[in-house]
């Protein structure tokens, strides 16, 4: 995948939509996180920066973007996949218990 090219409101609105298309009842839940790939998460820290920032500043230096265990948006937790595409909310409950709930509340279960 290569960089989305979207502007910083083009993906502010992504994010947004993204979260409030999760169901309320799992949108709460310690164990939902943010899916993305690596040029979505270098993307989104790009679009993050300062306008002031010195252009030379250290800060800017995407070889350095790695994420790290721990990173936060939005209040949701970040995991970064060579295949996770465009950022998307995930409940993370283990399988077992996302099917029990698909077969009882559907728009529970999460992905």
């Amino acid at each position: 995948m290569t960089d989305p090219g979207l502007s910083a409101e083009e993906i502010w609105q992504h994010l947004v939509h993204a979260g409030e298309g999760t169901h309320p009842a799992w949108r709460c839940l310690v164990t939902t996180h943010w899916v993305m790939n690596l040029e979505w998460y270098k993307a989104i820290r790009r679009a993050s920066l300062p306008p002031d920032l010195p252009p030379d500043d250290e800060a800017r230096d995407e070889s350095k973007w790695e994420p790290d265990p721990g990173d936060m948006m939005l209040g949701w937790k970040i995991t970064v996949t060579g295949d996770g595409g465009r950022p998307h909310l995930v409940d993370g409950r283990p399988a077992e218990l996302r099917a029990l709930i698909r077969r009882y509340a559907p728009d529970m279960a999460g992905r």
